[in-house]
């Protein structure tokens, strides 16, 4: 089992934490459990797992509240942290690519009220998949 941790800040937070970890590829064995803790600095009233570009057939997990699971994919939410951790069981060859975990905001139509989303890359390397 894999966890990694993601980090979203706004950009003058960038400047001032080092170590803030964006757009990574991260690695994975096929057949294992894979988790990723996205931490953003706000929260949002919709959180997202997806694939690619966050297309709506894009989407693999989603939810208002704060667990979710569509089939192999999941979502926990700790609002008092805002930590998002995105889960992927028994990771397949076919699950390498781009994805993010995205906060969409209640009035996210408003231009101040922004979405805040982290994205990364996973590579997932030959193993024994049971």
């Amino acid at each position: 089992k894999q966890i990694v941790q993601m980090y979203m800040y706004t950009p003058i937070y960038l400047l001032l934490l080092p170590g803030v970890v964006f757009g990574e590829t991260l690695t994975v064995t096929e057949g294992e459990d894979f988790t990723v803790e996205c931490w953003f600095y706000t929260s949002g009233s919709k959180k997202i797992f997806c694939k690619n570009d966050c297309d709506k057939q894009d989407i693999l997990v989603q939810t208002a509240g704060d667990r979710a699971e569509e089939g192999r994919y999941s979502i926990t939410y700790e609002e008092e942290t805002n930590i998002m951790s995105v889960r992927i069981k028994k990771v397949q060859m076919s699950d390498s690519g781009q994805y993010q975990c995205k906060l969409e905001k209640f009035l996210s139509n408003i231009w101040w009220v922004k979405d805040v989303s982290d994205e990364f890359m996973i590579q997932v390397t030959e193993g024994k998949l049971t």
